[in-house]
């Protein structure tokens, strides 16, 4: 259990990486048919990180310096993402 800002800040630090990473993951597989059940694997997992990422968020004020940076690249990221598949849902957005 979190039990200090600093354990939150450090929780969002990790999601944000984890997200910033499989995006990038996402960005060299999509176009690969042979990795479709991967990236859809993975889709699903961002989702689900977006949603941690959101409940972490509501802890702390609006994040400055690092995690900042790192939300803008990650939702520089998620706008520039190709659309993988047709029956793809459509990505979980990162704004509050």
């Amino acid at each position: 259990m979190l039990t200090s800002k600093e354990d939150i800040i450090d929780d969002i630090d990790a999601t944000l990486d984890q997200l910033i990473e499989n995006a990038e993951v996402l960005g060299e597989i999509s176009t690969n048919p042979t990795y479709e059940e991967e990236a859809e694997a993975l889709e699903m997992m961002q989702e689900a990180l977006i949603k941690h990422l959101m409940t972490m968020e509501q802890f702390i004020p609006k994040p400055k310096g690092a995690l900042s940076e790192k939300r803008s690249k990650l939702e520089a990221m998620q706008q520039d993402a190709p659309k993988i598949h047709k029956r793809r849902r459509s990505p979980v957005p990162i704004g509050r």
